[in-house]
């Protein structure tokens, strides 16, 4: 699956050889539609917000080392999808996800999650069809509304 192999070989620099999965030329599939929007934000929210933020509430009840954990966390969560670069766009997008852990639980932030990809899913569909300009926007857009969603619930 390319989202459980995909961190590893990130972290070890082997990705930047291999040549893009999905791309202008490349069709979005139905299999990375359910990867994507189905299946990574149950494995990922079960890594990076509900194991460590539970463990964390069982160990102390300090808000700040919850607030640590949560920041290492989102940390990771960010270079596992991709470069450093990366850790600044899915980290914040980490914080966000672990604030809906902490106000709804396990099934709002796996819900936030999906919808999130699904946004970037969709964005994949408008670059192939109306080119990368649109797509950046869409994703600004859809990212910037479901992030003052979870805000305001």
């Amino acid at each position: 699956m390319v989202f459980a192999v995909g961190p590893i070989l990130d972290l070890t620099g082997i990705s930047e050889k291999l040549p893009v999965i999905v791309g202008p030329e490349e069709p979005v599939t139905f299999l990375l539609f359910l990867e994507t929007v189905l299946l990574a934000p149950f494995i990922e929210e079960a890594m990076f917000r509900f194991f460590p933020i539970r463990i964390c509430r069982w160990l102390t009840k300090n808000k700040i080392i919850l607030w640590a954990v949560i920041i290492c966390a989102s940390i990771l969560f960010g270079r596992a999808h991709g470069t450093w670069w990366n850790v600044l766009a899915q980290g914040i997008g980490g914080i966000i996800l672990s604030w809906a852990f902490l106000r709804g639980g396990y099934v709002s932030s796996v819900t936030a999650h999906a919808v999130m990809n699904s946004a970037l899913f969709l964005s994949l569909i408008v670059s192939q069809a109306f080119g990368a300009h649109a797509s950046v926007f869409l994703n600004f857009v859809s990212r910037f509304i479901i992030n003052a969603l979870v805000f305001l619930s």
